[in-house]
């Protein structure tokens, strides 16, 4: 027979709901205001993402935002300029693939809405002129979606009236939060002289966020960091050409974020970017405005029990079992580092009478390894170079590599070589290239912004049915030896063997957790 009674649910844990590594391109069509030039050849073109917002739905997490472009062209004067232009994007994440093992988790998720982290990278950019004024413009992106909810992850005891045994274990429930700002804006002003106020344009303005510190407090986080300004300005010259300058600008931030359920405790890390850029002058300086969008990711680990086991101690008992994939939080962590490499000219195709006129960078962290306590992140990064020789400009892109090795500033639980798994973001705060005799050198500051999780599973009792009473005839005495491997937990529940009296009945001391692998050492039988 069944247990009339229905078990309720157990524990729930966050958990993983859906994954997916989504690829798109974002294609649109775009017109040049009136008092923009004309486009004669393109250049560079720089792609942004923001943050995306994300609602969630039964079947799919759907993700917005924007990409800001910067583009960057020659115009019919052979002068440089640049195009701020931007495109919308929209992302979803299926939670419907029943053949992923993650499915069973989403089926039933509850509480507060899925919180979903997304890194997005744009892979390759590439425009096409149409017309003097028109140009279409493809950005392919990668965006690493994950999606994490509150499910339960089995069965409550408490409603079977049949006296019962029960194995709990004790896990730790990763907490994540998530949120981002609306946009920030910040100032900084340059001051100039009269002469250059009158012989200095504007060619482009960019800005990268750099995050000094990341302190959570009680549902809130602290956060203050610097913009590192990057603009790019035009000055005549006597033959009436141009001379391109780079002026690097620092404007500091200071914000504090409301996030509910953050503690002080807890581990974050804060990733910004820039959109929304504009340069004016304004009597004597230069005046820029700059819109920030920063993002926080907070984590931390919460003791739950769930129920991995049950038996009846009187009646015939029927359970069945499943599955979860878990995650530990590691520790959220910021840090920055200097690369400096060179190249042969000869081997990068640059002739040597080229000037380097500007540098971006594009980083990619691809494997992080452990060993003894410290880490080593490595990747690759995409060296964007904008070029002028005599009048005429170009651009060349070369791939170079990055190390950068760390110490966790918590104290982390031994790790399994390859278990870990990472969410960063690198980037380039500044960037320059020298030209030394037949090689090129590019010296770069680089911030990297990480969070580590460990990825595990566990095993809960999902359902249980009670059936016919056991019956035991009066008198007997059982003798179980146990068996290779068998634990004080598989012998009580294969007799239907209270605990507490299988164990006194044998002298045992009761186990903590009576399903170790030592529970039984050194007993060869038992009286059951």
């Amino acid at each position: 027979m069944t247990n009339p009674n229905t078990p309720q649910e157990g524990a729930t844990l966050t958990l993983p709901i859906g994954q997916k590594a989504i690829t798109q391109d974002i294609s649109r069509d775009f017109s040049l205001p009136d008092y923009q030039p004309e486009i004669k050849r393109l250049l560079r073109i720089n792609a942004y993402p923001s943050p995306p917002r994300t609602t969630a739905t039964r079947d799919q997490m759907q993700l917005d935002g924007t990409i800001d472009y910067l583009v960057l062209y020659t115009g019919n004067d052979n002068k440089l300029y640049c195009a701020p232009l931007s495109a919308d994007y929209a992302l979803s994440l299926p939670l419907t693939d029943t053949t992923s093992p993650l499915h069973s988790n989403w089926e039933s998720w509850v509480g507060d809405e899925p919180v979903c982290t997304c890194h997005i990278t744009p892979t390759s950019t590439t425009g096409r002129v149409t017309a003097p004024r028109r140009l279409s413009i493809k950005c392919h992106i990668t965006a690493d979606v994950k999606a994490y909810a509150t499910c339960p992850t089995g069965i409550s005891p408490h409603a079977i009236t049949t006296p019962t045994e029960v194995l709990t274990h004790t896990t730790p429930s990763l907490k994540l939060l998530r949120t981002t700002t609306p946009l920030i804006t910040l100032q900084d002003d340059m001051i100039l002289t009269p002469t250059e106020e009158a012989h200095t344009r504007v060619v482009c303005a960019e800005g990268v966020v750099m995050v000094h510190e990341t302190t959570p407090a009680s549902n809130a986080v602290a956060c203050s960091g610097e913009v590192m300004l990057k603009l790019l300005l035009a000055k005549e010259t006597t033959d009436e050409s141009e001379q391109i300058l780079v002026s690097q600008r620092k404007i500091p931030f200071v914000q504090t974020l409301e996030l509910a359920g953050l503690a002080p405790s807890d581990s974050a890390v804060t990733h910004g970017t820039c959109a929304q850029m504009s340069v004016t002058f304004e009597e004597g300086k230069l005046h820029t405005e700059v819109g920030m969008v920063l993002e926080v990711v907070g984590q931390s680990n919460l003791p739950t029990a769930y129920v991995k086991d049950l038996y009846a101690t009187t009646h015939h008992t029927q359970a069945t079992y499943a599955t979860h994939p878990t995650e530990m939080a590691l520790l959220c962590q910021s840090g920055n580092f200097t690369l400096s490499d060179s190249v042969s000219l000869s081997d990068v195709g640059i002739p040597a009478t080229a000037q380097v006129v500007d540098v971006s960078i594009t980083a990619t962290p691809q494997a992080l390894q452990q060993n003894k306590g410290k880490y080593l992140l490595t990747g690759t990064c995409d060296v964007h170079l904008l070029l002028q020789q005599g009048q005429e400009y170009t651009t060349q892109t070369l791939t170079l590599p990055f190390r950068y090795g760390f110490e966790p500033r918590t104290t982390l639980p031994d790790l399994p070589d390859d278990g870990v798994v990472m969410s960063g973001r690198v980037q380039a705060l500044t960037c320059r290239g020298r030209m030394d005799g037949e090689r090129l050198g590019i010296d770069a500051e680089m911030s990297v912004a990480l969070r580590l999780t460990l990825p595990s599973t566990i095993t809960t009792l999902a359902d249980v049915s009670i059936g016919e009473q056991v019956t035991r005839p009066r008198g007997e005495y059982v003798i179980c030896f146990p068996t290779a491997g068998e634990t004080l937990w598989d012998v009580a529940k294969k007799y239907h063997a209270p605990l507490t009296t299988l164990s006194l009945a044998n002298g045992l001391t009761c186990a903590t957790s009576p399903d170790t692998q030592n529970s039984l050492d050194e007993v060869k039988y038992l009286i059951v």
